[in-house]
């Protein structure tokens, strides 16, 4: 888990879409979408991750590269994603936890002239789909007789900035503050690993 979670070849793909030179590795989620779990039960809400990550200053400097431990397709409830959302500043109704994807769609505060259109995320085990930290993102009901099993790997560029926000902190920025981390610094230290940097190599 941890070689996944550091591997420099996602961080090279990574620096390469956020056209920077350094890709630090800052936390990680292992998802887990059980079989003929229908209705409501394994939905994920649409949501964008900045919502959780008002930590840290840009939201142009963080992705998560989602990678795949099974095959993924709609039957066993892929990973969604709205095209362009990255685009439209922070929505309201974000919610990782709502599992009535239709309503909270309703509710979302989509800006004049966009329109919520959804794509599925079809992909292969082993392979990895990345996505901004603004882009509405959710996924379905798993109505197959197949798993389904993948890790998310959240990502920063070089360039991310602390920022106090008392409703979203996590140890590795409780821990970035008691080493003397104030607002406006930059992200650094052993719980914010360099996963990649251009012209290094492991």
């Amino acid at each position: 888990m941890r070689a996944l979670a550091h591997d420099p070849v996602i961080g090279e793909l990574a620096a390469a879409l956020t056209e920077t030179d350094t890709i630090r590795f800052w936390a990680d989620q292992l998802l887990h979408k059980p079989e003929q779990s229908g209705g409501h039960a394994s939905n994920v809400g649409w949501h964008q991750d900045y919502t959780y990550w008002k930590c840290f200053q840009n939201p142009e400097t963080l992705l998560t590269a989602w990678v795949a431990y099974d095959d993924v397709d709609e039957e066993n409830g892929c990973m969604m994603m709205v095209p362009g959302s990255n685009q439209w500043g922070l929505l309201n109704g974000s919610d990782f936890y709502e599992q009535n994807l239709d309503n909270q769609k309703n509710g979302m505060n989509v800006p004049e002239g966009q329109v919520f259109r959804t794509m599925p995320i079809v992909m292969k085990a082993g392979q990895v789909s990345f996505h901004h930290s603004l882009t509405i993102h959710g996924s379905g009901p798993n109505i197959s007789d197949r798993v389904r099993r993948s890790s998310a790997l959240h990502l920063m560029t070089g360039e991310t900035r602390f920022r106090y926000d008392e409703r979203h902190q996590y140890l590795s920025t409780k821990q970035f503050m008691a080493s003397g981390g104030k607002d406006g610094d930059i992200v650094q230290g052993d719980m914010y690993p360099v996963i990649y940097k251009k012209g290094v190599t492991a």
